[in-house]
């Protein structure tokens, strides 16, 4: 199996060769793991695995900001706090791990996992670039996490929850591994996110007989697109003073060349793959005519509704 994974190199996992937080009992990490892991993986999460490795390079592209502000925002709505312990579950490049570390300050420690280990390799180059001494990456799943239980007091887990293949259970390991008063957060996209864009995607690759597992609306993103449902995931998973909120985090594309990064550079990427070289380059005229028509006086308004949700255990 583990042959189905792109896989990429990282030379080391914190700063300095530290690779766990200072002060807490979590187990060292193993980059062995990696492979045990990539044995296990079904065929739904070595996808998703794949497209996150492709992009990592390029994934902090100015052009996907609303990424980055939206994993800022989480750390603040979820009131990380100094000489906290916190998670960053599907860390990707580190962003909410890199705010987390700067909020809980030298007495905390902050953990980023991921199953995509480019990604990691990212998150590593701007913790080391930061001089960041109190965070720690690992190679973990977070539907089996390998933390014991009441470990962090808060978990976060920024635009990736509707990767998972069962969101309820994902969200009770990451309450599992959450201390008794302590908070699980994640963020989601609302229903009107990144909208018409997405769906003039969406009906141009059809036309091209793209593939879709559903009729309408196929991306991870448009799993989850209702504030209500992100309430009700916490309530199941046992969580109490829930909060939820959508918070508009959108912003204007210079030109239509900055939603084609964004395409080419975040999870849309995945469906571009069965396209020929020549069928990718016709496409790409076509969609990039479609989406000058929106343009406007300041540029192509990217919608970002953000829906965060966060819950005491």
């Amino acid at each position: 199996h583990a042959a189905h994974i792109e896989l990429h190199t990282i030379s080391h996992v914190t700063r300095g060769g530290q690779c766990i937080p200072k002060r807490s009992a979590l187990p060292p990490f193993e980059w062995s793991r990696m492979f045990t892991f990539l044995d296990t993986l079904n065929a739904e999460k070595r996808n998703v695995v794949n497209t996150f490795n492709r992009i990592a390079p390029v994934y902090d592209t100015p052009a996907l900001r609303y990424a980055r502000l939206i994993a800022e925002k989480l750390v603040t709505l979820a009131q990380v706090q100094d000489g906290d312990l916190v998670l960053d579950a599907c860390t990707g490049t580190g962003s909410a791990a890199i705010e987390a570390a700067k909020r809980v300050g030298a007495g905390g420690r902050v953990v980023g996992v991921d199953l995509a280990n480019a990604m990691l390799e990212r998150a590593q180059q701007k913790i080391v670039t930061a001089e960041m001494e109190n965070v720690a990456l690992r190679y973990d799943d977070i539907e089996h996490l390998d933390f014991d239980d009441n470990t962090f007091d808060v978990v976060l887990c920024a635009s990736s929850i509707h990767f998972l293949p069962n969101i309820l259970n994902g969200v009770r390991e990451l309450a599992r591994v959450t201390k008794r008063g302590g908070s699980v957060a994640f963020s989601s996209y609302g229903e009107p996110a990144f909208q018409p864009m997405s769906d003039l995607f969406e009906a141009r690759l059809r036309n091209y007989g793209v593939p879709f597992p559903t009729a309408r609306r196929p991306f991870a993103w448009q799993r989850l697109t209702d504030p209500e449902c992100c309430r009700e995931l916490l309530q199941a998973a046992s969580m109490g003073n829930i909060l939820v909120q959508v918070q508009q985090l959108g912003y204007f594309l210079v030109s239509s060349e900055e939603w084609w990064e964004i395409v080419s550079h975040s999870a849309f990427h995945a469906a571009l793959a069965s396209l020929t070289p020549e069928q990718l380059e016709k496409f790409r005229a076509e969609h990039l005519a479609e989406i000058e028509t929106l343009c406007q006086l300041h540029g192509v308004w990217l919608n970002v509704p953000a829906i965060f949700a966060v819950g005491e255990k």
